[in-house]
């Protein structure tokens, strides 16, 4: 007998198929057939090496695990094709999900991460594997632990958001004093929002309309201006006419008296008689343009203009 069949032997206890035999010293000894002893050690070394590769192939402990991590392969390694089938056909032995003693969807989340794993390390370039991380869904382990940060990060934002500040207390707090700051906050926020969308729904309008309105009494202004000016200037200009048509009716009154004082001294002349009375001589302011007066203060006879004047006084 071997060393193995003697030390396969030494664990099982005696068979009935075996010889025993008891020693003075109160040892039993047993003796079994050979061909017994070969077989029950070959079932029990195959039963031993089965439940050293289930322990091996248990579920990785990381919260999202690896193609390789779930195959139990060394990372960066690269099985052949006939190792990564050989260890998928153990895996399914292992997590399938009519032998698994987890709750149903955690152990078809976990059979389904084995097929996804074999995929990928079937064909290292295929989409699969270059989306692994993004394309395969999260195991119930994995919502768990997610799961399980969310709520540490939402009671360590509350906590720091409290008004106390105090160490965070191992049962259940109030979260009131942060609801009340994120309600400030909120109402801040809207203030805000509705005072801007006032200022563009009433100050702006405003301000273009004073804009417009400035220019309009600017544009008035000006043109009032030169309204009154061109009054101003209409004004001076009819004064003047005014003036002027004077001026020539009054110089028109005189050489009309003269020329009648001059027609009345010509006919006493020719009819030699003499004046009953001394005709009174007018004296003529001095024109622009008209000759100076003798030293006797009578003016020379008048030019053939002033004659044609005088004999057309309407002119």
């Amino acid at each position: 007998m071997s060393r193995s069949t003697r030390g396969c032997t030494a664990d099982r206890p005696p068979s009935s198929l075996a010889s025993s035999s008891v020693s003075p010293g109160g040892i039993w000894h047993h003796r079994q057939s050979p061909h017994i002893t070969l077989s029950t050690c070959r079932r029990f070394s195959t039963s031993r090496i089965v439940e050293a590769a289930q322990a091996s192939l248990t579920w990785p402990t990381a919260r999202r695990p690896t193609p390789h991590q779930i195959f139990h392969f060394a990372p960066g390694s690269h099985p052949s094709q006939a190792e990564i089938k050989q260890r998928y056909y153990q895996l399914v032995r292992e997590h399938h999900p009519d032998k698994s003693s987890l709750p149903a969807p955690q152990a078809q989340g976990r059979f389904q991460a084995i097929s996804d794993a074999y995929e990928v390390l079937r064909n290292p370039r295929s989409a699969q594997s270059r989306n692994w991380r993004h394309a395969r869904p999260l195991t119930p382990d994995e919502l768990a632990a997610l799961e399980r940060r969310r709520a540490y990060h939402q009671a360590q934002r509350a906590h720091h958001m409290s008004s106390d500040g105090g160490p965070m207390e191992s049962g259940p707090r109030s979260t009131e004093p942060a609801t009340a700051k994120l309600w400030m906050v909120w109402a801040e926020g809207v203030a805000l929002s509705v005072g801007t969308l006032l200022f563009f729904v009433f100050a702006f309008p405003y301000g273009v309309l004073r804009h417009h309105s400035m220019a309009a009494e600017l544009e008035f202004t000006k043109s009032e201006s030169a309204r009154m000016a061109l009054e101003a200037a209409e004004d001076a200009r009819r004064e003047h006419g005014a003036n002027r048509r004077e001026e020539l009716r009054v110089m028109l009154e005189r050489i009309q008296a003269r020329n009648e004082a001059q027609a009345q001294l010509s006919r006493d002349h020719i009819l030699g008689v003499s004046p009953a009375f001394e005709p009174t001589v007018v004296t003529l302011p001095p024109q622009p343009g008209s000759p100076p007066a003798d030293s006797s203060g009578r003016k020379p006879a008048p030019t053939t203009d002033d004659s044609r004047l005088a004999a057309n006084p309407t002119k």
